[in-house]
C-alpha cells in the first residue's frame, strides 16, 4: 500500500500508538532501574551494618533498650516520673519501628543485654571534660563476633528492619518525583539512586533507630498528598493515605508536621474544583449552600476519612501518654532523660553547615574535603537551576523544554521540606542537634529539588551528567563502610599475620603476663603539628587486670614530649578481657608542637603491683618537621654547606644568635655546630660547640627541605661571629661557598653584630 495514501487520522493515531508504547517501555525501565537501585541498596544497607560495631551509631544502644525492655516484659517501658533511668532515655519515643523490631527480638534469648555493653570510661560522652580522641563509646569484646546470638542477633536483625524501611523510603522518593516531573520518568530515577547512594543514609539506615520508618511513611504520606491534591485518589486511597500518617505519628514525633501537608492537599483540590469552570463559580454565587453540598461536602468526608484514621491508627499512643504523664507528647518526661541546653537564632547560624554537612556524611571527619566541594557545586548548579525556571515561569509561564515541574507537586514537596526544617530549627532551639539525619522525613523534597534543578541546567550533557552522578556516589557509598568506617573503629584484637611491620623496642621488661610485640608510628615524619597515631602491640601470657602503662615520648635531647598513664589498651580493649594468646592493639595519640623540628623516640614502662616492673624504648627512628614560611625566616642569607645543607637565615639578640639551617642532602654523621664569637679586633671571646638545636635533631636525620631553628646561647659583648659545621670524628669542616659560589675563608661564615641587623 502506498505510504502517501494514509490518511490524516490515520497517521495521527499511528504517531499516537507509537508515543505510548514508548512512554510505556520508557517507564517500564525507571521501574527496572527502581528496581535495581533498591537491591543495590539493600546490599549496601548489609555491608554497612555488618561493618559498624554495636552501639556505635547515634543511640543505638538507647533504641535497642527500648525494644528489649518490651521484648522480653511484653509491654512498654514507663518513664519516671522523677529523676532519670538513662536506659529509658528513648522510650518516649512513638514505638512502631520499635514494636516491629521487639516482634523480632522476642523468640530470642536476650538476657545478655544489657550486661555485656560496656561503654568507654575515657570517652567525652561517658566522662566530662576527658581529652581523650579515641573514637569508640563502647568497648568491643567476643560477644559481638559472627555467628551472632542472642542480643547481638537481636540487634542485627533491628538493623536489617531498617534497611527494609530505607528501601521503602526509596520507593517513595521515585513515586514523589514523578508525580512532581511526571514527563522525565529519568529524574525519578536520578533522585532515587542520589538518595540510595548518599552514605549517610546507607549508614542511619543500616542501624537501630526510627529515624528511616519515619523517612520512609512520610514519603510515602507526601506521595499520596500529591495525587490527592490533584484529584486522583478516592476512598480507599483516602483510607491508606489516613493508615499511613497514623503510622507515621507512630514512627517520630516529627511527622506531626505532615498535618500541614494534607490540609494543604485537601485545599488545593478544593480550588482546582472550585476554579475548574465558570459555570460552577456562577452556580457558586446563585446557590452557595447547594455549592456548599456539592463542593464542600466532600472535601469534608475526604478530611474526617484521612485523619479519622490516622487517629485511629495512632491516637491510642497519645491518649496513653496523656493519662501517665499529662502530656500527650510525653515531650517534657523525655526532654527530662536527655537534657536542655537552650539558644538563640543566632547562634543556631553557624550549626546550619554542621546539618548540610552531616546529611551526607555518617561520621563527624570521616569523608575527604573535596567530596563536599563537589556535593557543594552540584547544589549551585541546581539553585541556577531553579533560578532559570521560575525566570521562564515568569516570563512566558513555561519552563525549559527539557522538564516542566508539576506545580502542584512542587508546592506540597517544598512546603513539607519547609514544615520540616521549621520543626528542626524548634528542637535545635531547645536541643544540640545539628544533624541532617533529622531531614530524612523529607528526602524526597531534597533529591526531587536537587535533579530537576540539575536538569535545567544541565541541557544535552544530561545524561551523561546524571550516570556520573550516580556512578560517583555509588563509589562514595561503596568505599566508604571499608576505606573510612571500618579504619574508624579499628579491631582491638588481631590474628598474628595482621599484625603490620612492626618497630621492636629492646627487651626490659620482667614477667608480668604480657609480651610488648613492637609498635607503629605513623606517620614516622609528621609534619606542621599533624596528629601522630602510636600504637602498641601487645600478647598476654595470661590475664594481667592490674597492669599499667606509662607512655612517653622524649626529643633525643632529653625533652619529654607527651606522656600518658592508663591500662594497655584502656579505651578499646582492658586487660580484665585478655585472654592467653590475645595479640592486642593499643593505640595512643600525640600532637606535636607545630614549631618544632626534631627527632624523638618512645619509652613504654610497665607498672605492676605498685612499682616499674620494667622499661622499653624504641629505637629514635622518628621525626617532626615544622614547614616555615620563608618570608618569616629574618635576615635571609644563602651559604651552602657542602651537599648537606645551607644557611638561609639568622637573627642576633644581645646574648642569643638563632640559625635557620636548610638541609639540601642526607648524610650518616652527626655534625657540630661551630660558633666562634669574636671581639671587634677579631680576637676570639668565646667558643659554642654543640649539635645542632641543642641535639633534638642531628644531621643524621636530617632530609632535603627540612628547616631546623637553631638557637644559641653565645653571651654579650662582641663584634661578630663565624658559624659553620664540622665532624666530631676528625674536627674537618664543611665546605662553604656563598650565593655566588664563592668560597669563604675558612669554611666560617660570619655574621654582623647585631647594630647591622637593626
Amino acid at each position: 500500500m502506498d505510504k502517501s495514501a494514509t490518511s490524516p487520522l490515520e497517521s495521527s493515531e499511528y504517531a499516537i500508538r507509537n508515543t505510548q508504547y514508548a512512554s510505556r517501555i520508557t517507564h517500564r525501565a525507571s521501574r527496572c532501574g527502581l528496581l535495581i537501585i533498591t537491591a543495590v541498596f539493600c546490599l549496601l544497607g548489609l555491608l554497612y551494618s555488618v561493618v559498624i560495631p554495636l552501639f556505635e551509631a547515634p543511640d543505638e544502644v538507647w533504641h535497642f533498650f527500648f525494644i528489649n525492655e518490651m521484648a522480653t516484659t511484653g509491654r512498654m517501658p514507663v518513664q519516671p516520673a522523677e529523676g532519670q533511668d538513662v536506659w529509658l532515655r528513648e522510650s518516649g519515643q512513638p514505638p512502631l519501628y520499635h514494636l516491629l523490631a521487639a516482634a523480632l527480638a522476642a523468640p530470642l534469648d536476650t538476657s545478655a543485654f544489657p550486661d555485656f555493653v560496656r561503654f568507654n570510661p575515657d570517652h567525652p560522652f561517658v566522662t566530662n571534660y576527658s581529652e581523650s580522641e579515641a573514637p569508640n563509646l563502647f568497648i568491643h569484646t567476643r560477644a559481638e563476633n559472627f555467628p551472632w546470638s542472642g542480643a547481638v542477633l537481636a540487634v542485627h536483625l533491628a538493623r536489617l528492619l531498617s534497611v527494609a524501611f530505607g528501601a521503602l523510603a526509596l520507593v517513595g522518593v521515585w513515586l514523589v518525583v514523578r508525580e512532581t516531573v511526571p514527563d522525565a520518568p529519568g529524574l525519578a530515577l536520578l533522585a532515587t539512586a542520589v538518595t540510595a547512594f548518599n552514605p549517610a543514609f546507607i549508614y542511619i539506615s543500616s542501624v537501630v533507630n526510627n529515624d528511616t520508618a519515619v523517612a520512609a511513611l512520610s514519603t510515602w504520606v507526601l506521595w499520596l498528598s500529591i495525587r490527592l491534591a490533584k484529584g486522583k485518589t478516592n476512598w480507599k486511597t483516602e483510607l491508606g493515605l489516613g493508615a499511613l500518617l497514623g503510622l507515621a505519628f507512630l514512627s517520630k514525633l516529627s511527622a506531626l508536621a505532615l498535618l500541614g501537608v494534607i490540609a494543604l492537599a485537601l485545599g488545593l483540590r478544593f480550588w482546582a474544583n472550585f476554579s475548574q469552570n465558570e459555570k460552577k463559580s456562577a452556580f457558586i454565587r446563585v446557590n452557595p449552600s447547594a455549592a456548599l453540598r456539592t463542593y464542600l461536602r466532600p472535601l469534608f468526608f475526604s478530611s474526617i476519612l484521612i485523619v479519622g484514621t490516622a487517629v485511629l491508627v495512632s491516637g491510642w499512643w497519645y491518649v496513653r501518654n496523656w493519662r501517665l504523664y499529662g502530656d500527650p507528647l510525653a515531650w517534657s518526661v523525655w526532654l527530662g532523660n536527655i537534657g536542655t541546653e537552650k539558644a538563640t537564632l543566632l547562634e543556631l547560624i553557624p550549626q546550619f553547615q554542621e546539618v548540610a554537612v552531616s546529611y551526607w556524611e555518617p561520621i563527624d571527619g570521616l569523608l575527604p574535603h573535596a567530596v563536599f566541594v563537589a556535593l557543594g557545586l552540584l547544589w549551585l548548579l541546581a539553585l541556577a537551576g531553579w533560578l532559570l525556571i521560575m525566570w521562564r515561569l515568569a516570563k512566558n509561564g513555561r519552563t525549559a523544554a527539557t522538564i516542566h515541574p508539576h506545580k502542584t507537586a512542587l508546592l506540597l514537596t517544598a512546603v513539607w521540606f519547609l514544615l520540616l526544617y521549621a520543626s528542626l530549627i524548634r528542637y535545635m532551639l531547645i536541643l544540640p542537634a545539628a544533624e541532617g539525619r533529622l531531614l530524612y522525613p523529607g528526602i524526597a523534597a531534597v533529591s526531587g529539588l536537587l535533579v530537576v534543578g540539575l536538569a535545567a541546567v544541565w541541557g544535552r550533557y544530561g545524561r551523561i551528567l546524571g550516570y556520573g552522578i550516580v556512578l560517583s556516589l555509588f563509589i562514595l557509598s561503596a568505599a566508604t563502610p571499608i576505606l573510612a568506617i571500618r579504619p574508624y573503629y579499628p579491631p582491638s584484637l588481631l590474628a598474628e599475620a595482621d599484625l603490620p611491620p612492626l618497630t621492636l623496642l629492646d627487651d626490659g621488661l620482667s614477667d608480668v603476663g604480657l609480651r610488648l610485640l613492637g609498635l607503629t608510628v605513623v606517620p614516622e615524619t609528621a609534619v606542621n603539628g599533624e596528629p601522630v597515631n602510636i600504637t602498641l602491640y601487645w600478647q598476654a601470657d595470661e590475664p594481667s587486670p592490674d597492669v599499667e602503662l606509662l607512655v612517653q615520648v622524649w626529643s633525643l635531647s632529653g625533652e619529654l614530649l607527651y606522656q600518658r598513664q592508663a591500662p594497655p589498651a584502656k579505651e578499646n580493649y582492658p586487660p580484665d578481657l585478655w585472654q592467653p594468646g590475645d595479640i592486642v592493639r593499643d593505640p595512643y595519640r600525640w600532637h606535636p608542637d607545630p614549631d618544632k623540628t626534631l627527632a624523638y623516640y618512645v619509652t613504654v614502662t610497665v607498672l605492676a603491683d605498685g612499682g616499674p616492673a620494667g622499661m622499653l624504648a624504641s629505637p629514635a627512628l622518628f621525626r617532626h618537621t615544622a614547614v616555615l614560611d620563608p618570608d618569616t625566616i629574618p635576615n635571609p642569607v644563602s651559604y651552602k654547606l657542602g651537599d648537606l645543607a645551607e644557611l638561609i637565615g639568622y637573627e642576633l639578640t644581645d646574648n642569643t644568635l638563632t640559625l635557620y639551617w636548610q638541609a639540601i642532602g642526607e648524610t650518616e654523621q652527626d655534625y657540630t655546630v661551630f660558633t666562634h664569637v669574636l671581639d671587634a679586633e677579631g680576637n676570639l671571646l668565646r667558643q659554642v660547640d654543640s649539635p645542632p638545636a641543642g641535639n633534638a635533631y642531628p644531621t643524621r636525620f636530617w632530609q632535603p627541605s627540612d628547616v631546623i631553628v637553631d638557637v644559641r646561647e653565645i653571651g654579650e659583648g662582641y663584634g661578630r661571629i663565624l658559624v659553620g659545621l664540622y665532624s666530631p670524628v676528625d674536627g674537618s669542616r664543611l665546605v662553604v661557598v656563598d650565593g655566588a659560589g664563592t668560597a669563604v675563608p675558612d669554611n666560617a661564615i660570619p655574621l654582623p653584630p647585631p647594630e647591622y641587623n637593626e
